[in-house]
């Protein structure tokens, strides 16, 4: 019986921490812009289509943008570094492939 209950504890375990696992990795595809600051004079939203809610409306396009070219960058990067790691071009420019 008790080695029943410690299977299981382990399994819901393994379980948890698998979900965990995915829900991160899929928390970088779902992007949600800051949106509106709360402070000093700023503890409700504000009205829509008021010139705050257009200023803030505009800085989540831009934060989404920036965000988007920073994505692609990193992507261009890993790539080159990737392909400089291969060394698949010999001095000269010959591949090491004939064909």
């Amino acid at each position: 019986m008790k080695f029943y209950s410690l299977s299981l504890a382990t399994a819901l375990l393994a379980g948890v921490l698998v979900t965990g696992a995915t829900t991160v990795s899929q928390a970088e595809q779902n992007y949600v812009p800051s949106g509106h600051a709360y402070g000093p004079g700023f503890e409700k939203l504000p009205p829509l289509n008021s010139r705050r809610d257009k200023i803030n409306a505009q800085a989540d396009i831009y934060e989404a943008e920036i965000r988007r070219r920073n994505l692609e960058l990193r992507i261009q990067m890993e790539n080159q570094r990737f392909h400089q790691d291969l060394n698949l071009v010999r001095p000269g420019g010959l591949s090491y492939f004939p064909y």
